[in-house]
């Protein structure tokens, strides 16, 4: 245990000790028809879309995962940061 928490530590401490991650939600099916004013450009940039003035805006984060990401996929990307605020 003590070994797990000073590896996850140093891990921590390499990445930084904040990490943001974006995670697209699934379209519910009554939303199909209205237009995606956001896409995942890659795994760090998402696009915001304004369709009002034709402009969009990037952000970049330590993370972005797509609509079809699974919940398990989610947790499998955090657990080590989850892991360690846990071992405290």
């Amino acid at each position: 245990m003590k070994a797990r928490k000073d590896y996850l530590n140093k891990l921590q401490d390499l990445e930084g000790n904040i990490r943001v991650f974006c995670r697209l939600r699934p379209r519910h099916t009554i939303d199909q028809d209205t237009p995606l004013i956001v896409e995942v450009e890659d795994d760090y940039t998402v696009k915001f879309l304004n369709d009002q003035n034709h402009s969009t805006k990037t952000f970049n984060f330590d993370s972005c995962m797509r609509e079809s990401t699974s919940n398990l996929e989610v947790f499998n990307a955090c657990k080590n940061i989850l892991k360690s605020g846990m071992d405290g």
